[in-house]
């Protein structure tokens, strides 16, 4: 097949799926026209209504009549919902705003305290060949938040509580390392 017998043949293709588009939305205007008729009256005809030519851009996307009769009889059924002012700026922007223009008064204003240092110590399983600090986690979440709990603690009962780490990890050494450390 030739390069023109094959532009040929799919502008051949091309034609009758548009043909049959425009047919499937003659029929589905059809019959929503006597729906139409009791409804408020339909918009102006616009571009994607009608027939588009052979040459026609279809990637550009238009709303038919159909679509902005819906949205008409939507938008006037629908309760008036106060929309949020999106454009406003956040509270934190507009009093970083007003101290930058008024400087002293941001000096007279109480200072910030520093956040809560964290309570937990560093664990000592981090010592441990091979431990990382998921597997830290996963061993603390399952009760052993140290090297001695690790050590006293059942290979099985461990490696249940920990489902499929558990059955991935060789516990039982990890516990002789624990214990000898």
């Amino acid at each position: 097949m030739s390069a023109r017998d094959y532009r040929a043949e799919a502008r051949a293709v091309r034609a009758a799926a548009r043909d049959q588009l425009n047919a499937m939305r003659a029929a589905r205007r059809a019959r929503r026209a006597p729906a139409a008729e009791a409804g408020p009256a339909p918009a102006a005809e616009t571009p994607r209504d009608s027939a588009p030519d052979a040459g026609a851009d279809l990637s550009t996307m238009t709303v038919s009549r159909d679509a902005q009769s819906m949205a008409a009889g939507a938008a006037a059924s629908a309760p008036a919902v106060a929309e949020p002012d999106v454009l406003a700026p956040p509270a934190s922007v507009v009093e970083a705003a007003e101290r930058a223009a008024n400087p002293d008064a941001a000096e007279t204003a109480p200072p910030l305290e520093p956040a809560p240092a964290p309570a937990a110590k560093p664990s000592d399983l981090s010592e441990l060949p091979g431990v990382g600090p998921g597997l830290v986690w996963l061993l603390q979440e399952a009760g052993c938040a140290s090297k001695a709990d690790l050590a006293a603690a059942d290979a099985e009962a461990l490696a249940e509580r920990l489902g499929v780490a558990g059955r991935l990890i060789d516990l039982p050494s990890l516990k002789r390392l624990a214990a000898g450390a």
